[in-house]
């Protein structure tokens, strides 16, 4: 499989959601794309697939950032627990 780049518009519309979303998640911390030629945002596959994750946990969870960001630390937390055991 592909690791395709999408720019941020491409991910804006479709994800259904505004840049400036996009924009507001990286500055808390949810996302971080990779920056290239001109500081411009590129997102791949495994970025998508969080995105996704991302607007699920808003939409059909109603959690706001700070909830997104606790379930992503918790998962993260737990997914290094299981790689221990």
């Amino acid at each position: 499989m592909s690791n395709q780049a999408y720019s941020i518009g491409d991910v804006a519309a479709e994800l259904h959601v505004h840049p400036q979303t996009l924009r507001n998640w990286e500055r808390a911390g949810l996302i971080k794309p990779t920056r290239v030629a001109g500081n411009r945002r590129v997102y791949f596959n495994e970025d998508m697939e969080l995105l996704r994750y991302i607007v699920q946990l808003e939409r059909q969870d109603g959690l706001r950032v700070a909830g997104i960001r606790k379930v992503l630390e918790l998962e993260g937390k737990l997914a290094v627990t299981n790689g221990q055991l």
